[in-house]
C-alpha cells in the first residue's frame, strides 16, 4: 500500500437552544448524547454529556489536523472533520502521531500503476478502496509525505519520506512544468528539503524535481492530474472518459527522490524509486 498525506459533503447541524439535548452519531459512528450548554460570545454550543470534546465534530470542526493535533494532546489517528478554504465541511482522515501529527491522508494506492488510480469526494480510508480526493484541490500544501507499507495498518511500513515544498502551494496546483523541474519536465518542483521519517534523518536539501513525465499540453498528464485533485475522475488521470481511451502510461514519479541529484526519475541519479513508467 502507498499512502498520500498532506499537512492541510456538506451537512447542517442545526443551532441548538439552551437545555435542548439530541442523540448524535460521533464521528466514528458512535451514538452520543447531546446537550444545549452556556453560551460562548453570545451563541449556544453543543457539548457531549459524556465531557468528550468535541473538536472535529461535523458541529464543531477543526481548521485542519494540525489543530487537532494542537488542541487535543490526548487524539488519536482517525477521522476528523474540518472546514475547508471556502467554508464547506468536508471529513478526512487525520495521523496525529507520526513526526509531531498534523498529517492528513490525500491519496491511497495498492499497486505502483498511478494512472488509473480514480478521484472522488468519499474521504480517503487506510482500511477503503483505493482513490485520491477531489475535494481538497483548494487546501494549501507545505509538507507532502509518501508512506510505503505492506499492509493497511502501517505497521508493515517499510518507508516514509517526507518533502517540504517551498513555496506552499494550493494541492490542485501540487504538479507543474518548468517550476523546479528541467526544461518541457513536468512533476512537483521547488523542495526546501527530504526527511527519511523512519530514520530520523535528513536526507537532502538539493532536491528540485520529482519527475511525473515529459510536459505535452497542460489538460493531458501532469495538468490532468491537477485537475483530478479538484474534481471526480472515476477512471484517473490518463483516460479520456468521453471515449473510455487511455492515452498515457506514464506513472507519477512522486514515489522518488535523489540525494545526488537535483531531478529524480529512474533516468536521473533516483536513490529511492518505487513505481513503473512506460507501462513497465
Amino acid at each position: 500500500m502507498i499512502f498520500f498525506f498532506c499537512m492541510i459533503i456538506f451537512q447542517k447541524f442545526f443551532k441548538c437552544n439552551l437545555g435542548q439535548h439530541l442523540n448524535h452519531t460521533d464521528r466514528t459512528g458512535r451514538l452520543k448524547l447531546l446537550i444545549c450548554t452556556e453560551k460562548i460570545k453570545g451563541v449556544p454550543q453543543w457539548r457531549f454529556v459524556d465531557g468528550s470534546p468535541t473538536l472535529g465534530e461535523i458541529f464543531n470542526p477543526a481548521r485542519d489536523c494540525s489543530d487537532i493535533v494542537d488542541q487535543l494532546p490526548e487524539a488519536e489517528d482517525g477521522f476528523y472533520w474540518i472546514v475547508l478554504p471556502k467554508g464547506r465541511k468536508h471529513k478526512i482522515w487525520c495521523d496525529v502521531n507520526t513526526d509531531g501529527g498534523g498529517f492528513a491522508l490525500v491519496g491511497m494506492k495498492d499497486s505502483p500503476v498511478s494512472w488509473a488510480v480514480p478521484s472522488n469526494s468519499t474521504p480517503v480510508d487506510p482500511q477503503g478502496p483505493t482513490h485520491w480526493s477531489s475535494d481538497l484541490g483548494d487546501v494549501k500544501v507545505l509538507d507532502f509525505r509518501v508512506q510505503f507499507s505492506t499492509d493497511k495498518s502501517f505497521e508493515g511500513t517499510k518507508a516514509d519520506w517526507f518533502y517540504r515544498l517551498n513555496p506552499q502551494r494550493e494541492f490542485g496546483n501540487i504538479f507543474s512544468v518548468n517550476k523546479g523541474c528541467p526544461y518541457l519536465q513536468a512533476g512537483i518542483g521547488n523542495f526546501e528539503f527530504v526527511k527519511d521519517l523512519l530514520t530520523q534523518s535528513m536526507l537532502t536539501n538539493n532536491f528540485k524535481c520529482s519527475k511525473f513525465g515529459p510536459h505535452t499540453h497542460h489538460l493531458l498528464g501532469w495538468g490532468k492530474m491537477n485537475y483530478c485533485l479538484r474534481n471526480p475522475c472515476k477512471n484517473g488521470y490518463a483516460t479520456l472518459d468521453v471515449i473510455n481511451l487511455q492515452y498515457d502510461n506514464f506513472n507519477l514519479q512522486y514515489d522518488s527522490y535523489s540525494a545526488v541529484s537535483s531531478f529524480s526519475g529512474m533516468n536521473h541519479n533516483s536513490t529511492a524509486f518505487v513505481g513503473c513508467d512506460h507501462g513497465k
